[in-house]
């Protein structure tokens, strides 16, 4: 889900194993026509900047919005034998990033693109050597992105990444726990959620804070807002929860 108003809020998925995208225009939800997925499946997240401007991907596609249709926009040739994506944030026309991951015969690699306004481009990320092949498997990968501002970006997964906009930096994960979601507000002020404990944590700058704990099942699988910050958990055997800066509403 991505929000370019309070009264332009997009939400991508699938329906009937079909590609979905409904979208809030102040009052209700409507469907708009989804971008053809090839095969059909699903599309895995959205970035909206205004009526006329929104992006959308699927597992291997990009597609732009034009205030009228969605067009695919051409992925530039990926090294590996196979890729996925998992998530894309944009703060303007010149300015996205799309988060994965890739396999090739050494194993699995994290993936970055990023968006300057005419193509998509491939920014290499130092993987540790060794990981397994296959994507699901514990090895490198990339689940969600946050930009900031200043164009400094946030993306975590199986490790912690801030691009600088020419260096990458890894950050140490907290207690070693694989990221799901972030949220980056400032550059002294980030928020992630993780995978297995439900966790949320914030990042000061120099260290991390646990400010909120779940079960060992739990994840938390979106970030949103400012103030407040809101974050969805979820488990396999529990309704979903929605956290707000703390506390559970539901």
């Amino acid at each position: 889900m991505s929000a370019a108003s309070a009264d332009d809020i997009w939400a991508v998925g699938s329906e009937r194993g079909d590609p979905a995208v409904i979208r809030w225009e102040g009052k209700t939800w409507s469907r708009v026509r989804a971008p053809g997925v090839k095969g059909g499946g699903r599309l895995v997240d959205v970035a909206a900047l205004s009526p006329a401007h929104a992006w959308a991907i699927s597992d291997h596609s990009i597609f732009r919005w034009n205030g009228a249709r969605w067009n695919p926009v051409v992925t530039p040739r990926l090294p590996g034998l196979r890729f996925e994506f998992h998530a894309i944030s944009a703060d303007g026309p010149r300015r996205a990033w799309i988060v994965g991951s890739y396999a090739d015969q050494t194993g699995g690699r994290a993936l970055a693109l990023a968006w300057n306004g005419s193509a998509w481009r491939f920014v290499p990320i130092p993987n540790r050597p060794n990981v397994p092949a296959r994507l699901e498997d514990v090895g490198e990968y990339l689940k969600d992105v946050s930009i900031l501002p200043s164009g400094v970006f946030w993306a975590v997964g199986a490790t912690i990444e801030r691009w600088d906009g020419q260096h990458w930096r890894r950050i140490p994960s907290p207690q070693g726990r694989h990221g799901w979601s972030v949220r980056a507000l400032r550059a002294n002020d980030v928020w992630i959620g993780t995978s297995s404990s439900g966790a949320l944590y914030n990042w000061n700058g120099r260290t991390w804070r646990r400010t909120a704990e779940g079960r060992h099942d739990d994840s938390i699988v979106a970030l949103a807002g400012r103030s407040p910050l809101w974050a969805v958990r979820t488990s396999g055997r529990r309704a979903p929860e929605v956290l707000r800066r703390g506390c559970a509403t539901g």
